[in-house]
C-alpha cells in the first residue's frame, strides 16, 4: 500500500456515473506543456471510483512503458468510495508519443481499467 502522493492535474472535478461498477472517473486526460511543472513533468491523478458494495482490490498497476511512472494511493477501494492514482511522465516524451497510459487490474468482473494522458493537439 503506497499512502503518500503529489498533487497532479485532475482534468476537473471528481463524479460517479451513477452505475454500480468499477471506474476510472476522467479515464482520458488531455494536457498541454502549461500543465507540466517546473522540471518539465506531467502529473496526473486520476480517481477510481468504486460504487459497488463491496471491497476491491487493486492487483496490479502496468505502466505503458519505463518512462511512466505511477503512485497508488491505496490498493484497496472500499464501497462507495475512491483511491487515486497518479500517473507521470515527462513532457519530451510525451511529446514524442502523443499519449501515455496505465492498466489497472482489479479483482471485481470488469479486470482492467484504463487510464490515459494525450497530448492536446494543434
Amino acid at each position: 500500500m503506497i499512502t503518500s502522493m503529489h498533487k497532479g492535474y485532475d482534468g476537473g472535478g471528481l463524479q460517479t456515473n451513477g452505475k454500480s461498477e468499477v471506474h476510472i472517473y476522467n479515464k482520458v486526460i488531455t494536457v498541454t506543456e502549461e500543465h507540466s511543472d517546473e522540471d518539465g513533468m506531467i502529473n496526473v491523478k486520476f480517481g477510481l471510483v468504486n460504487s459497488t458494495s463491496k471491497t476491491v482490490n487493486i492487483i496490479k498497476v502496468n505502466p505503458h512503458c519505463s518512462c511512466t511512472g505511477f503512485v497508488l494511493e491505496d490498493d484497496l477501494i472500499s464501497p462507495n468510495d475512491t483511491t487515486y492514482l497518479s500517473l507521470e511522465v515527462a513532457f519530451a516524451q510525451l511529446k514524442i508519443l502523443k499519449s501515455t497510459y496505465a492498466t489497472v487490474k482489479i479483482d471485481h468482473k470488469s479486470k482492467y481499467l484504463l487510464a490515459r494522458i494525450r497530448l492536446k493537439e494543434d
